[in-house]
């Protein structure tokens, strides 16, 4: 019996392995690594528990990555806060997820850095973004460029 139980370590530290690697795959938001890695561990544990999950942030982190454009930036937020983050929560839980996403929220600001500022989506103003990105000094920035930005009514927390 004792057998059994080392080929049963294995086993789970092979499974352990292979998902590793699918997050630190993802870690890298290197997509053509996430689905080799994604690939090795469904072929040997084709079943298992987060392979739905990576399979859909994969998807959808492929799709936020293309064509974010100023016209777009209301749909990807969208996508990053309704989809992206739930999912990276899931598998990294939400510290690493928040941290996971920086980037991701930096490529937003850096394509809404082009637009004025709207009251009706304050949420996608590039100093909103920038907050998310955890980059504060660039936040201040483009509130500096926002026309009398010190009356207006901060539409974020903080």
């Amino acid at each position: 019996m004792a057998d059994t139980g080392q080929l049963d370590l294995f086993e789970d530290s092979r499974d352990v392995m292979l998902n590793n690697a699918v997050l630190k795959a993802f870690a890298t938001y290197d997509t053509d690594a996430v689905a080799l890695a994604i690939a090795a561990l469904c072929d040997d544990f084709y079943q298992h528990h987060d392979l739905p999950a990576h399979q859909q942030l994969l998807e959808q982190l492929t799709d936020f990555r293309r064509n974010i454009q100023p016209n777009n930036l209301q749909t990807h937020h969208q996508q990053l806060t309704q989809t992206l983050l739930p999912l990276a929560r899931q598998l990294f839980g939400s510290t690493q997820a928040t941290v996971w996403a920086r980037p991701l929220w930096a490529a937003l600001a850096q394509t809404a850095a082009a637009l004025d500022y709207d009251n009706r989506y304050p949420e996608i103003h590039a100093a909103a973004l920038w907050l998310a990105a955890d980059t504060p000094d660039k936040a201040r920035s483009a509130i500096e460029k926002i026309p009398s930005w010190h009356r207006i009514p901060a539409p974020w927390p903080g």
